[in-house]
């Protein structure tokens, strides 16, 4: 017998890509207000969803499964939240980003097949690389948000940096999001970065 999915909310932002292990910060507008409210009474997990560039009332069928870590409602009414991405998420429903309220249980959690795929050796190579990487491209780049990239080093985040950092238009970056092998996007990512 299935285990029902719980039904969750859906936001639609057009935030950068978020993979899983990541933390970000987004803007919500204030037409959200009751959706929020109700998500900090809560354990605030929600579907962030993508919004299509050229079409608004479309969305991505790839979403991120998020949760609230923080939040400052701004004088403007804007929600400033900083988020926690957890999965990636299928939607099997077609999802009109102008809907309010929207919730869904239609939706499939995607898994990596190979979570754990490189040896630690490479991984402390890959982050002295991304350190060298960073200061030349990003000079600027404030302390905390560095900070924050580099603490608690993952695959899962500098995948998410190489693909907030490429040039690629959003159905590129929605294609990363989809890929079943952990393994796989790494090949795909590394070899423009490491030259």
């Amino acid at each position: 017998m299935d285990i029902a999915k719980p039904s969750l909310d859906i936001i639609a932002s057009q935030s950068a890509i978020i993979f899983p292990g990541i933390k970000a910060r987004i803007y919500i507008p204030k037409k959200y207000n009751t959706t929020i409210t109700r998500l900090l009474d809560s354990p605030g997990k929600f579907i962030l969803a993508y919004p299509k560039e050229d079409e608004e009332n479309t969305a991505y069928s790839t979403a991120s499964l998020v949760c609230i870590e923080d939040f400052n409602l701004q004088s403007s009414g804007v929600w400033e939240l900083i988020i926690k991405a957890y999965e990636r998420i299928h939607l099997l429903a077609h999802v009109n980003p102008m809907d309010l309220p929207l919730t869904t249980q239609d939706y499939q959690i995607i898994n990596y097949v190979d979570e754990e795929f490189i040896l630690q050796e490479e991984e402390i190579e890959i982050k002295k690389a991304l350190q060298v990487k960073i200061k030349k491209n990003f000079p600027k780049m404030p302390h905390e948000l560095y900070s924050e990239l580099m603490e608690n080093f993952s695959i899962s985040k500098f995948l998410h940096y190489l693909c907030f950092s490429s040039p690629k238009s959003k159905d590129a970056k929605i294609e990363l999001l989809q890929y079943n092998s952990l393994y796989e996007l790494y090949q795909k990512l590394i070899d423009g970065f490491m030259k």
